[in-house]
């Protein structure tokens, strides 16, 4: 059975590095992580995926989106995707941004993001993308 989880700072970040360190060599932990709120997600209590949602001013950031090996192609990313928008939503979020790569663009589509044609931060690599609440949700946000 699955479930997720959210953590906040000060909360024990272990289970989410191990999954960091099964899907990436370069990304474990960094300064930004006490400062996100963290969703990890669990099968039969062993950590399969997380991912955390960064927020600066009143842009909503989704990164660092991992899904274990063994584990991918089940709807698990939908999954951990959907606990994170759910979020965003109960914060009253308008809009949510991930950068991806190339070879995760269509998930990202499937969820209803779009690509954003825009000049990007020298320091932000990879796919800007874009999901907008109001149609995600169909115009039924909480926060209206």
């Amino acid at each position: 059975m699955l479930e997720g989880k959210y953590l906040l700072f000060g909360d024990c970040y272990d289970d989410i590095n191990k999954i960091r360190k099964q899907c990436t060599s370069t990304s474990i932990a960094d300064v930004m992580d006490n400062e996100a709120l963290h969703v990890i997600v669990y099968e039969d209590k062993q950590p399969i995926a997380c991912g955390r949602m960064l927020i600066s001013e009143d842009r909503y950031i989704f990164d660092h989106i991992y899904v274990i090996k063994e584990k991918r192609n089940n709807k698990i990313g939908d999954f951990t995707m959907r606990l994170l928008i759910e979020k965003a939503n109960l914060m009253c979020a308008k809009e949510i941004i991930v950068l991806c790569e190339e070879n995760n663009k269509m998930f990202f589509e499937s969820l209803g993001f779009l690509e954003i044609k825009e000049p990007s931060n020298v320091n932000m690599e990879g796919i800007k993308m874009c999901l907008d609440l109001d149609i995600f949700f169909n115009g039924k946000k909480c926060c209206k």
